[in-house]
């Protein structure tokens, strides 16, 4: 049977092109059991999305930080940018990662 996990989204539709960088924050790595580390292995860079009503996208890019902070706002580009859905407490959530990030 298929999943919520299962589901590809066509990420133009549903996010539009532009996206317009806010802000950058650490993404932490986990030890086993779930407690959080110093360990920094990824940012995730959170963007307004002008065609869709300005609203919210954090995509979580593993690995050294790719844009400076110092920088934003900017509009930037993702490379293969992929969004899926995953419930937590019986609510859809969205989660948006990429391998890349660059200014447009």
């Amino acid at each position: 049977m298929l999943k919520v996990l299962d589901i590809v989204i066509d990420v133009k539709e549903t996010v539009g092109c532009v996206f317009l960088l806010v802000d950058i924050t650490p993404v932490y790595a986990y030890k086993e059991g779930g407690e959080k580390t110093d360990v920094i292995v990824g940012y995730y860079y959170t963007c307004v999305l002008p065609e869709k009503n300005y609203r919210r996208l954090k995509v979580k890019v593993l690995g050294k930080q790719m844009v400076d902070k110092n920088e934003c706002p900017a509009q930037v580009a993702f490379t293969d940018l992929k969004i899926k859905l995953y419930t937590r407490k019986d609510q859809y959530q969205l989660a948006a990662s990429a391998i890349g990030i660059q200014k447009a």
